[in-house]
């Protein structure tokens, strides 16, 4: 081989090598960014309808998919002046939610946001249920109720969040 092969040889596998390695450093970054999944919590003013004609504490998506092994960062907006919980032993995942705040001088409430970063590793259908006492308005506590499947009625202040 010529030299001008040889060097023409080493460029190109210098090129390759740095192409690869770049390509492989933009693939870990976009896989470090967690999926971001929005809740929203509202007070039994704001809540969902339930079958007894009242409005009532409520998480909103109640249920959700995640991808197992990919990091995903839960943002928790809450409209409640009370805290609540997202409490998912299955997953070993207990976060208090910070109670919404009220507009100084008005009946008005300023949501907060708490947010909670985790990995899901293992596939499955994993059960949350809030573990502080609420719902306390015209349902009386409706929601809270534990349901055939566990604490709190799904839907309102239960769900699933499913990892495939």
């Amino acid at each position: 081989m010529t030299k001008l092969g040889t060097k023409f040889l080493i460029a190109a596998t210098f090129a390759a090598t740095t192409a690869f390695s770049a390509g492989a450093a933009m693939a870990t970054a976009t896989q470090a960014q967690p999926v971001t999944k929005t809740i929203y919590v509202l007070a039994d003013d704001m809540g969902l309808l339930g079958p007894d004609k009242q409005h009532h504490d409520s998480f909103l998506p109640s249920s959700f998919v995640l991808k197992a092994g990919q990091q995903v960062k839960l943002v928790f907006v809450n409209y409640d002046d009370m805290p609540h919980s997202f409490t998912a032993p299955g997953l070993h995942v207990n976060v208090i939610v910070k109670a919404a705040t009220h507009k100084a001088g008005s009946d008005a409430v300023v949501p907060t946001e708490t947010t909670y970063t985790f990995t899901p590793s293992k596939a499955g259908q994993f059960r949350w249920h809030c573990n502080f006492p609420c719902d306390k308005g015209d349902g009386a506590g409706w929601a809270m109720k534990a349901s055939a499947t566990g604490q709190d009625a799904v839907g309102y202040m239960a769900g699933y969040v499913v990892v495939m």
